[in-house]
This record gives structure tokens, sequence and C-alpha cells, in this order.
């Protein structure tokens, strides 16, 4: 019986009405919302769920994250003030670490991609390396005997009993007994690679 009225009502009877008038064109409510000039923006009456008002009160006074004084720029570590640049860990400065321990290396633009150039200082003989990676220091005196090594081609050599290294001083060959000791290493607001020889760190470590 209910299918039976139903035919009926639609036969003789008007079209029922749309359940909702806002048409997908209807941008009313997104001026409000994308230009935040109207502080209570309204929302735009009827946003197609067939509740009339359809909540309109759309508070549309749009927050600009990367202008506000309070909030930082993610991507360019602005407007927060101390915020660090999530992308190269900049804007805090001078977050390089001080003290006895730290040997100044020299400034960044003396080692080009590609650079593994042996430094010596306060008893410490090191590989300052840039690769692909970034900046990165370790230990360049063979484990076996404390030989200074030799930096190949494809390899980390030492001359005296023939043991190898591969580039990041690691998979020792006989008669070397450990891999080569990685340091912490930074690039302070002068440009300088500085070393902490206090600090050992993974052989994945880049500055």
């Amino acid at each position: 019986m209910g299918a039976g009225v139903g035919l009926l009502f639609l036969g003789a009877c008007e079209p029922p009405p749309r359940l909702s008038t806002g048409g997908l064109d209807d941008t009313t409510g997104d001026t409000a919302a994308n230009t935040g000039s109207n502080g209570n923006g309204n929302g735009g009456n009827g946003n197609g769920n067939g509740n009339g008002n359809g909540n309109g009160n759309g508070n549309g006074n749009a927050v600009d994250l990367g202008s506000s004084g309070s909030r930082p720029d993610m991507a360019s570590g602005g407007g927060g003030g101390g915020h660090p640049d999530m992308a190269t860990g900049g804007g805090g400065g001078g977050n390089c670490a001080t003290g006895s321990n730290i040997i100044n290396a020299g400034a960044s633009s003396q080692f080009p991609t590609g650079t593994y150039k042996v430094v010596s200082a306060s008893g410490y003989v090191l590989f300052i390396c840039h690769d692909s990676g970034g900046y990165f220091a370790m230990d360049a005196s063979c484990p076996h005997e404390g030989v200074t090594l030799t930096k190949r081609t494809s390899d980390i050599y030492c001359r005296r009993h023939g043991a190898t290294f591969d580039l990041n001083g690691q998979h020792p060959t006989s008669p070397a007994f450990s891999p080569l000791d990685h340091y912490s290493v930074c690039v302070d607001g002068s440009g300088n690679v500085l070393v902490d020889v206090s600090r050992t760190v993974s052989y994945t470590t880049r500055a």
C-alpha cells in the first residue's frame, strides 16, 4: 500500500522540492572564508546539508600562518624568531658546541663535495670530509698501529700493513681491528667547520 501511495503522489502532484538549494557554484560562503574580511563571515547560508541555515556561522576570519607574527613559517623558518628552519636546522643561530675540545677545521669552502682532507690539531689526526649528505669528520689514524691513513678512489688505505676501510671508515680489513671513529661536526654562523672530538657519533651523521 505504501508503494501505491507513492506512485499516486508522483503522478498527481508537483515533484518534491530539492532537499538543498545551495548550488555547487554558490561561493558566497567561500568569499568570506577566503578573504577573512568579515569577522564572523556567516559562512554562506545553506551549504548543501538541507538545514536551511547550514550552520552558517562560518567564522570567516582566515588566518595566514605564514605571515602571522606569532607563528613561524615552517618553510623558511621566519616569523617565529628563534624557531629553527625545519628543513635546514637553521634559525637558532650559534647552535655549534663550544669548549676546549672543539677543533676549528677551517672555512667550509675549503671542503667541496668529494673532499677527504687530513687535519692535525690538539693531538688528533682527522679526515674532514664532505660527501653528498654533508660534512663529517673521522679518525685518520689506523686503529692497528696509529699510522695516518690515505684516502684512495674507492677506499681508505693503511700503507704500513695494507688494511683498508670503506669511505665511511667502516668494514676494516686485517690487521685493522675496528672501524674509524666519527666525531660530531657542525658549521657555525661564520661558515667554519667545527669538530667536537669529545663526542663520537654514528658514521651516518652529517652536518
